[in-house]
């Protein structure tokens, strides 16, 4: 696991520290000079054994046994190679892909990613300090998803620590039980939340559309409805917004979560790329977008249901330019892995594939859009070394 940790993110507690610090109760400014403090001598102990050990280092390399040993290393190196081996790095499906062990991620999520009483304070301090406090609509369309899930999504924006949000349901004529229930008792807890019921079934378009037609926000937030967002995720688009006031479009890292609520398979993903985005949808979850830009594209277009989402980003992106759109590089989306979910692998996306193929979403588009983004002449928008060409 080499993910940096974020400079501004709140240190976790150090090991063996209480669980309760007795802040709970006292002012911003004591829980914020109390954590300083506390950062402040957790820093100092790691800045030491950091020095203890670059001064164990130096001493190794300057050893005479390193410098015998050089021939050595790069023979086993150039092995290595040519065998097509290495170190510290995991495989996954029998050797052919790499990816973080579940282990090590799950080592950093226990160590990073949980939020103290002390860590929600600070962000909810900031909060006050905001230029703006935008209304984000949390768009989520919903069809025959287990009460159980279905329950645990809602209440993950619920629970979330920025509290200007609305969240806009459409329920696409379920079949399954319980499901009609769940959202009324939900809805009746929090006047945030609005639900929609379609009186017959139509197709994911048509419900991301209906779920759209409630929202009022200036951005819209798509949630699918057995997903989960992490607690802080709203704030930190919240505070990309106020920090870039025309953001056009927001994404950030997600990762994976099963039914025991086991997170793996994170995708840390890279600043906003034209060319990876026409290959595929490397936007994906948390996607954040202008809601008057939706509108002004005209929605999720009908006959690309399976690549939507792609289709929708593609449009919303040649329509604005790339200082526009923001990465904010925190897991702050958890996709569920169901046996009908996309997320769960390669057989259960056999439909978007076909879908995507057959409708052409995508390779009319890098055909349509990859001039804008690639073109010197193209409004602002970053060059690329890509070429398309038509075959």
């Amino acid at each position: 696991m080499s993910r940096a940790r974020d400079p501004g993110a709140t240190p976790p507690p150090a090991t063996g520290a209480p669980q309760s610090s007795g802040l709970e109760s006292a002012d911003p400014v004591t829980v914020l000079m109390a954590e300083l403090e506390r950062a402040q001598a957790e820093n100092a102990v790691l800045t030491g054994a950091l020095n203890d050990r670059r001064r164990e280092i130096d001493a190794l390399l300057s050893s005479t046994s390193w410098r015998i040993t050089k021939p050595l290393r790069t023979v086993v190196r150039r092995l290595r190679g040519m065998l097509g081996t290495g170190r510290g790095v995991s495989t996954a499906n029998g050797g052919d892909d790499t990816s973080i062990s579940a282990h090590g991620y799950g080592e950093w999520v226990r160590s990073f990613s949980a939020l103290s009483t002390a860590a929600r304070m600070v962000l909810l301090s900031r909060i006050e300090r905001f230029g703006s406090k935008p209304l984000i609509s949390v768009v989520m369309p919903s069809y025959n998803i287990e009460p159980e899930y279905l329950g645990a999504a809602i209440e993950s924006v619920r629970r979330q620590i920025y509290p200007h949000w609305e969240l806009c349901i459409s329920a696409d004529a379920s079949t399954l039980a319980g499901v009609r229930e769940c959202l009324e008792t939900h809805a009746s807890r929090d006047p945030r939340i609005r639900v929609t019921y379609l009186s017959k079934n139509g197709n994911i378009c048509v419900n991301s559309n209906s779920a759209l037609a409630l929202a009022t926000g200036d951005y819209v937030a798509f949630l699918d409805a057995d997903d989960l967002l992490a607690e802080d995720a709203l704030f930190w688009v919240a505070q990309t917004i106020a920090a870039h006031p025309d953001v056009d479009l927001i994404y950030t890292d997600e990762d994976k979560v099963d039914k025991t609520g086991r997170r793996f398979d994170p995708h840390f993903k890279t600043a906003w790329n034209p060319a990876l985005m026409l290959s595929q949808n490397a936007f994906s979850h948390l996607g954040v977008f202008r809601r008057s830009l939706v509108e002004d594209v005209g929605r999720f277009r009908q006959g690309y249901e399976g690549a939507q989402d792609h289709d929708l980003l593609l449009r919303c992106a040649s329509a604005t330019a790339a200082e526009r759109i923001r990465h904010i590089p925190r897991v702050l989306y958890h996709w569920r892995t169901l046996a009908h979910s996309t997320a769960q692998g390669i057989r259960a996306k056999l439909f978007h594939i076909d879908t995507a193929s057959r409708t052409g979403a995508l390779s009319r588009h890098a055909l349509s859009v990859a001039s804008p983004f690639l073109k010197k002449e193209g409004r602002g928008r970053q060059n690329s070394a890509v070429h398309f060409r038509r075959t």
